[in-house]
């Protein structure tokens, strides 16, 4: 019953063959070492406070309460019949080397956190895992959980010596749940549906995950993992904020389901060279900054795009929009495009100035159906003849600024800048040109961009204007 051999301060070895009930702080504060009790069933209680157990034998447990062997100095825990462990049960317990239940079933919040010396776990019937449970067992290197469906926040937290992780039943997966694992290197969960929050900010030495059914996940799950190179989700629908930022080494992603991309979701990826974004409709600030190995884009879907979205991504030379609709006036700051055709581009965000034209990022604009731009592109402080090169393809007259003071509103773009309208029925040396540069592009798709992208090249040395106007062409005969 409770309290029946508290303070029994010589007492170190007990065995009840026949006992099956422990009351609350029973063996509380004795100097108990060994126990052994063959058909005890549950431990609901808290009953060894104060005491330091070394050895214990339990064959027939089934139930382990909350706290039962927290700060005990036991290091094997070998229990093949218990299916339910409470929370804090062997929390701080940092002499623990082992857990070996094969039947156990749920693990309690913060169970085994914080058993330092804990490098063995094998839980392999375990459907669910609640927070902190392994939380700063800094020495663990194998663990086997292969029936757990959903893993808590924090539940391998700190883990900083393992290496690799196969959950091939895991749907859900909280909160920071592998943060700070700096050695893991390979995750494999093929059935995972969710990732909350920084799941695995800051796993340096990530290298290979292993998603394919991942729906749904939150912001910064993968960032500062600086080693993780090729990445595929195939069901994902949103990228959220920071997801993938500062993943230095990421070299291609493909989201062949993703209708948007979140605030700086590939910041400072330095190393992406292929990004494949079918089904993409907004880009939110800062979503590709600083992606400074990216040369082409195929964004078909993007309707908006936010400010700096594609900050100093000073390799990117073609970017091909057919939707967009509203664009940040520095959404290509600090690139290095040549000509950017915008099909379906009716204005330019009111966001931030633009302090000078270089900074807008491209040489050439085609933007036929543009009627709204920040008067910044327009500044007196500009050289009249920069301006009439970068906007020599935009419907000048249509535009509206109400700022009075530009070069626009001063009506000194009217008259320099004359919109060629080609008609291509009629003009049959362009046509030429183009149906020639197309001909050999008909056949896959990848050949299609590098040969085109050398007539692009050819062309724009000879005449920078002409590139311009073939494309427009190109566009109007429906062969975007």
């Amino acid at each position: 019953k409770e309290r029946a051999f508290i303070d029994c301060k010589n007492l170190n070895h007990l065995l009840f063959p026949q006992l099956e009930t422990v009351g609350r702080d029973a063996f509380s504060g004795c100097s108990l070492k060994i126990i052994d009790f063959p058909r005890l069933r549950e431990l609901l209680f808290s009953v060894f406070d104060g005491i330091e157990l070394e050895t214990t034998s339990f064959p027939l447990l089934k139930t382990i309460g909350d706290s039962v062997f927290s700060q005990q100095k036991l290091k094997i825990v070998n229990f093949m019949h218990v299916e339910v462990i409470g929370d804090q049960s062997f929390e701080g317990c940092k002499q623990l080397l082992k857990v070996d239940s094969p039947v156990l079933k749920q693990l309690g919040f913060s169970s085994f956190a914080n058993c330092e010396m804990l490098t063995d776990v094998n839980i392999p019937q375990t459907l669910q895992i609640e927070d902190s449970a392994f939380k700063n067992c800094t020495s663990l290197t194998n663990f086997c959980a292969l029936q757990v469906k959903k893993i808590g926040s924090h539940c391998l937290n700190n883990c900083s010596s393992l290496t690799q992780l196969n959950f091939p039943n895991l749907e859900h997966v909280g909160d920071c749940a592998f943060i700070s694992c700096p050695s893991l290197e390979k995750l494999n969960a093929p059935q995972i549906l969710v990732l909350e929050k920084k799941v695995c900010f800051g796993c340096k030495s990530l290298a290979e995950i292993r998603l394919d059914n991942l729906c749904t996940m939150d912001e910064g799950c993968f960032e500062q993992c600086s080693c993780l190179k090729t990445v595929s989700f195939e069901q994902l629908t949103r990228v959220p904020t920071y997801c993938f930022s500062d993943c230095e080494q990421l070299s291609s992603m493909y989201l062949p389901q993703a209708t948007h991309i979140g605030f700086e979701a590939f910041f400072y990826c330095v190393g992406l060279k292929e990004l494949l974004l079918p089904k993409v409709t907004e880009l939110e600030t800062k979503a590709l900054n600083s992606c400074q190995k990216l040369t082409n884009l195929y964004l078909p879907k993007v309707k908006v795009i936010g400010n700096a979205a594609f900050y100093q991504c000073k390799s990117l030379k073609n970017v091909v929009f057919q939707n967009l609709i509203s664009m940040a006036p520095n959404a290509f700051e600090l690139c290095n495009l040549n000509c950017l055709y915008l099909k379906e581009l009716q204005q330019f965000n009111q966001l931030i100035k633009v302090s000078s034209l270089r900074q807008i990022g491209f040489s050439y604009l085609v933007a036929p159906r543009l009627t709204k731009a920040h008067m910044s592109f327009f500044s007196k402080n500009h050289k009249l003849e920069a301006v009439e090169k970068a906007f020599s393809m935009i419907p000048t007259q249509l535009l509206e600024c109400p700022c009075g003071e530009c070069l626009l509103c001063q009506g000194k773009l009217d008259d320099k800048i004359k919109i060629q309208k080609t008609n291509h029925r009629t003009n049959q040396k362009l046509k030429s040109e183009l149906t020639l540069a197309l001909h050999q592009v008909e056949t896959k798709n990848q050949e299609k961009i590098e040969r085109y992208l050398e007539f692009e090249h050819k062309i724009v040395q000879e005449n920078g204007m002409k590139i311009s106007q073939i494309i427009v062409n190109y566009c109007e005969m429906g062969r975007e």
